[in-house]
């Protein structure tokens, strides 16, 4: 199973101001968690970042595959190399991994900011 928590309008908001696509008086901001490696963690990343000209998202960001045990034809996880890949191991616990280990957000809210026009206020 294929599930996308990122897969938003926000997502096509902020990649859509990255490519040069709307006002650039808008401001945006994006807070919420990521997932935490660290297989002690108690709790995931907490993360704010900037949607600027540094900024960078893939489509693919936030992209989780649920591998089913039974499957008669079972999904080669290099075909998504940047998704979290879910595997149920025979001792009922979930191994979680990717391929390529960067950023994976759990949950994300962006905050869009839009400064008052200045020639309106006078």
């Amino acid at each position: 199973m294929l599930f996308n928590n990122s897969a938003t309008l926000p997502k096509f908001n902020r990649l859509g101001y990255v490519a040069g696509f709307g006002s650039r008086r808008v401001r945006m901001v994006r807070t919420g968690t990521a997932f935490n490696p660290d297989p002690n963690a108690a709790e995931p990343f907490r993360f704010a970042m900037a949607v600027d000209e540094d900024y960078q998202e893939t489509w693919s960001e936030g992209l989780d595959i649920f591998h089913n045990p039974r499957a008669v034809h079972p999904l080669d996880p290099r075909h998504f190399p940047t998704a979290m890949h879910h595997h149920l191991q025979p001792d009922g616990q979930v191994l979680c991994r990717r391929l390529v280990a960067d950023f994976h957000p759990l949950g994300s809210m962006t905050s869009i900011l839009v400064p008052p026009d200045d020639d309106a206020a006078a």
